[in-house]
């Protein structure tokens, strides 16, 4: 029988020897992500290593000149965020093991390696949990974690179960092309991928996140804001544009905000 784990390192001989040789980040680091929410093409953006930080004697990395901190320590990742360290990724796993993430266990059903574009052998943890997402139906959630890249579905800085976030592309490193989820796409014209719907642009909407209030502003015609918690399922809908989650539980949501054009657009929000 696997293990529970939380934040304590499982140490074995004949998988160790694989862990540790391809931290995050790498020298050049770029991932090329793209926001989908229900079949739309919400956004591409890359994902780029800046520089290192220390604080309190620690070094961490950043990323995208400060949107995101994190830290390598004993082959896992962690995210550092409200000045705390939030474990993301742990390469010490191996199969039968098990990991709390946002209090459901997920056991890993596989722990090998992997053969990146570039021949490198990198090893990867799948890990996977079925959660009731309605009174007769559950859904069975997966990740892969490939060592110095990080989840291949949702890319490198997704914590949780978030129910969307981003799609990973393309990876690549001071050595070029590491991972590639389309051939032809990589992380110089990840731009370039087409969807079901046209992209958003930036100025269409402003969302300002007050404690359990949400403020939206946009100059174009809305339609409504739809609520999701982390399984998928639809909480609640609304057509103001004030959103008051007062009676919401902590945990992670996405606010899908539709406009009356078609388009839409994903925010995710998270309540301590």
């Amino acid at each position: 029988m696997g293990k529970i784990i939380v934040l304590l390192p499982v140490l074995l001989c004949s998988l160790q020897l694989l862990a540790n040789n391809y931290p995050i980040p790498a020298n050049g680091s770029v991932y090329g992500l793209v926001g989908i929410m229900g079949g739309y093409k919400g956004y591409t953006s890359t994902f780029n290593y800046t520089s290192d930080i220390v604080i309190n004697g620690l070094t961490y990395q950043v990323w995208n000149g400060g949107s995101t901190i994190t830290r390598n320590d004993s082959n896992k990742v962690y995210l550092r965020e409200n000045d705390t360290d939030i474990l993301m990724y742990d390469f010490n796993l191996v199969k039968g093991d098990s990991m709390v993430i946002e209090g459901h266990t997920f056991r890993v059903s596989e722990a090998d390696t992997m053969i990146m574009k570039n021949g490198q052998h990198r090893k990867y943890v799948s890990l996977e949990c079925a959660l009731w997402v309605a009174d007769d139906y559950k859904r069975n959630y997966k990740f892969t974690w490939v060592e110095g890249i990080g989840d291949l579905v949702y890319g490198f800085n997704n914590v949780g179960l978030d129910f969307e976030t981003y799609t990973l592309f393309c990876y690549c490193d001071s050595s070029g092309l590491v991972y590639q989820r389309q051939n032809g796409i990589t992380c110089d014209n990840v731009d370039s991928i087409g969807l079901a719907a046209p992209e958003y642009k930036p100025s269409d909407i402003n969302i300002c996140q007050q404690g359990k209030m949400l403020h939206l502003k946009t100059d174009k015609p809305f339609k409504e804001a739809r609520i999701y918690d982390i399984t998928g399922r639809e909480i609640t809908r609304t057509k103001e544009d004030e959103i008051l989650l007062d009676d919401f539980p902590q945990g992670v949501y996405v606010v899908y905000v539709l406009f009356k054009d078609g388009t839409a657009f994903p925010y995710k929000v998270v309540l301590r």
